[in-house]
């Protein structure tokens, strides 16, 4: 999902269960999985994982039907043996996942979602200077795809690389038309250095060094 920046991800937690049908330490360890997934590892907070993708979302659905020790409400369980959500769930989380679904989608798109300038087709394949440059944290990067045969160029990659060569974020990777387009990298997680920006568009390849000061 990292690798897919032009595409908007939504995981959910897992739904919790009735009193009947799971023990204590389990709806325990339950409710803490959930907690840990969206307070913790969604916000990039993890000390193993670290820096989460920007372009996914979680969506908690456990703690939206639980009480306070992780056992699912039975008001939203078909039964008291059966944990599985009811109308009255469906009724109180679906709301919910849509609106916030849509605001964090809407919030990604507008400040990570590559955007196409004009409707002017270019001449040749152009990769231009990131502006600002040096930027703090955010900055922007321009390219140009001509016209070819095909419709399309099939695989079209900018990705961004620190200094040892470790890619930092890929911005785009997707098939594209013609056009000129332009994508916003965000250094706000990176630390200040050197950086490099590259752009592979079938046979064309080309890099540039921009500079991340804070």
């Amino acid at each position: 999902m990292k690798n897919r920046p032009q595409n908007f991800f939504v995981i959910w937690t897992n739904a919790p269960l009735t009193p009947l049908e799971t023990t204590p330490t389990q709806a325990y360890l339950s409710k803490q999985f959930c907690k840990w997934a969206k307070d913790t590892l969604a916000k990039g907070l993890d000390p193993v994982y670290g820096t989460f993708p920007n372009n996914v979302y979680v969506f908690c659905l456990f703690s939206k039907l639980t009480d306070a020790n992780g056992y699912m409400l039975l008001q939203y369980a078909t039964g008291p043996n059966d944990p599985h959500p009811n109308a009255a769930a469906t009724a109180l989380v679906a709301p919910q996942l849509v609106d916030e679904v849509f605001d964090h989608s809407i919030a990604y798109e507008q400040i990570f979602g590559i955007k196409k300038l004009g409707n002017v087709i270019p001449e040749d394949f152009i990769l231009y200077q990131n502006y600002p440059n040096p930027f703090n944290p955010q900055t922007k990067i321009r390219f140009e795809i001509p016209k070819v045969r095909a419709r399309y160029i099939e695989s079209v990659q900018l990705i961004v690389y620190d200094i040892l060569g470790q890619k930092v974020a890929t911005l785009v990777n997707e098939q594209l038309s013609p056009g000129t387009y332009e994508v916003e990298f965000d250094g706000e997680k990176e630390v200040s250095g050197i950086y490099f920006y590259a752009l592979t568009a079938g046979d064309y390849f080309s890099a540039k060094k921009m500079l991340l000061i804070k």
